[in-house]
């Protein structure tokens, strides 16, 4: 199963930013931004798929505690 079918990867504009800013909520807050709505959530992904092998990886090697 794939990263966007477990989790609600969001992309949205930012009036603030004037650009495309990505999260994951109850995940990563905002962690990737850009012009191109398509190129944010491919980086999201990317990130979110890296940051869960990083916690999966960290259980792992203590036993799978933590």
């Amino acid at each position: 199963m794939t990263t966007e079918a477990k989790y609600g990867g969001v992309v949205k504009w930012s009036e603030e930013d004037q650009c495309f800013v990505g999260c994951y909520p109850g995940i990563i807050g905002p962690c990737c931004h850009g012009d191109d709505e398509d190129e944010v959530y491919r980086q999201l992904c990317r990130i979110v798929d890296e940051w869960l092998e990083t916690e999966y990886q960290d259980r792992k090697s203590h036993g799978g505690k933590g």
